[in-house]
């Protein structure tokens, strides 16, 4: 195996136990409604009608989102590189978080299938607005 595909495989496996990590915090915090995962339809019907289940999923969705983005941390730490590069002095807000996976959606809607969970959406969305240099 070359050590392209060995060094993959292991920040895989880093972004898989931060996304573990933080659906089992995210799943004992005494909220009434809990999850394991979001699908896109799920996601954007909860968008549009907003209200107590919009703001389980928002914390759901920010927590994969920070956990995406500590992993991407840790991946530069180790390795040197970076899923994806957001410029070097920005706080990404919340806020920001949902806005960047609200316009991922839109222009890509028409390749996302609705069961679709909102992890992987999540990550693309990040990798494609803040793409690295190669």
């Amino acid at each position: 195996m070359s050590i392209f595909l060995l060094v993959i495989d292991h920040l895989m496996k880093r972004i898989l136990a931060a996304v573990v990590i933080i659906m089992a915090c995210a799943s004992n915090s005494g909220a009434e409604e809990t999850f394991k995962t979001v699908s896109l339809s799920s996601y954007l019907e909860s968008r549009d009608n907003g209200g107590a289940s919009f703001e389980l999923i928002k914390s759901f969705v920010n927590g994969v989102a920070d956990g995406y983005s500590w992993a991407n941390i840790d991946t530069e730490g180790t390795w040197g590189k970076q899923f994806f590069c957001p410029p070097e002095h920005l706080a990404v807000s919340r806020d920001d978080y949902l806005d960047i996976l609200d316009e991922y959606i839109k222009r890509n809607k028409g390749w996302l299938a609705d069961d679709t969970p909102i992890q992987p959406i999540m990550i693309k969305s990040l990798i494609d607005e803040f793409p690295c240099k190669r």
